[in-house]
């Protein structure tokens, strides 16, 4: 599987400065039919600078961006699954640009303390084909660990405890050690915002003190995209009747009860693997390796550049945008119109890095 879903010659710096022309600029011009020269005299398609619809972008209030970290290397990958020494690498490097520090663990004592106890929510709905890869999260606890946290403290969880067998995670439940398991069907509530109604997971509510968000890059036939803020549908009981009008706004209003939105500190995508089309049963044919993991604190930052790659992606192989076929994904607007985060690139500070 291809890993070049973003050209090895577009630098950090003309990333950005791509990124500044306006959308509606760049609709006017054609998306797919121009291409820029970057200094190394490399046609990029135009897809690589690519923003939100103008009409979609929701103008942050304040003054500061929100810090956003794409790193690939290809050195991820080894022949029988990932790197977690690169990992650990990536992770640093991403936490320093994203909580504004120069030692790593300074960012991380920022995310959780020794008193915490820190839920990791991964994704396992599409597994064995495609799913958060254990190794990447395992990276994330030895910086938890690092820092203090107990390991008991620490809970890797879905909504079922099958789904992280089947991912391959080992299942922990009371034994010493890092705990994994699913709700398994054990929730609180109801919670209600706007839309949203329903139960949320125990896991969420009375255990964890701090929500790590672990997601992946995946096409949704109906929201358009499924990344951070999508990925809570699997910690929610009643996650199917959510899913009208592309899921918008159930996905942005879910993500604005409190347990979520006080709780969640960090996310960070395992882009390792990632599905540009199909999802989200993310069938063999529609992966692709990118080899980035996304790191941030925003997540309407970090599912909108998630949505660029896929549909970068998706003109790589002769497929539409979510946009021409009616499945923008929506909800990333209505999140930011609600404070979760911002879906205006202008508004990110980007480091977009190759290892």
């Amino acid at each position: 599987m291809p890993t070049d879903e973003m050209p090895d010659s577009l630098s950090r710096r003309e990333f950005l400065r791509q990124t500044l022309l306006s959308a509606a600029g760049l609709a006017a011009m054609g998306w797919l039919d121009l291409c820029l020269r970057t200094p190394a005299a490399r046609a990029v398609p135009l897809d690589d600078e690519w923003q939100p619809p103008a009409d979609d972008l929701v103008e942050a209030e304040a003054v500061s961006k929100s810090p956003v970290a794409l790193l690939r290397t290809r050195r991820l990958f080894t022949r029988t699954g990932r790197n977690r020494d690169v990992a650990l690498e990536m992770l640093d490097l991403g936490m320093c640009h994203v909580m504004g520090v120069t030692d790593p663990m300074d960012g991380w004592a920022q995310i959780a303390t020794p008193d915490d106890v820190v839920a990791i929510k991964v994704n396992c709905q599409a597994v064995p084909r495609i799913g958060t890869h254990p190794t990447i999260v395992d990276a994330v606890v030895q910086r938890l660990l690092d820092v203090g946290v107990v390991p008991e403290n620490v809970i890797i969880y879905e909504r079922k405890t099958g789904q992280l067998k089947a991912g391959g995670f080992t299942i922990r439940r009371g034994r010493q050690g890092v705990q994994c398991y699913g709700t398994d069907d054990v929730y609180r509530g109801p919670y209600s915002y706007g839309e949203f109604r329903g139960d949320v997971s125990y896991i969420v509510t009375d255990l964890a003190t701090v929500i790590i968000n672990m997601p992946l890059i995946k096409h949704h036939a109906n929201a358009g995209v499924t990344l951070s803020l999508k990925n809570h549908y699997g910690s929610i009981s009643n996650p199917f009747d959510h899913h009208l009008n592309g899921c918008n706004p159930y996905i942005a209003h879910l993500n604005m009860i409190a347990p979520l939105r006080t709780k969640q500190r960090l996310i960070v995508c395992d882009g390792s693997q990632a599905c540009f089309n199909g999802g989200p049963r993310c069938e063999q044919e529609n992966l692709w390796r990118p080899s980035r993991l996304l790191i941030s604190q925003d997540p309407v930052a970090l599912d909108t550049l998630g949505w660029l790659i896929i549909d970068n992606k998706r003109a790589k192989m002769g497929l539409p945008r979510l946009e021409m076929i009616g499945r923008t994904p929506r909800y990333l607007a209505t999140a930011a119109a609600l404070g979760l985060g911002t879906n205006n690139v202008t508004r990110m500070r980007i480091l977009n890095e190759d290892l």
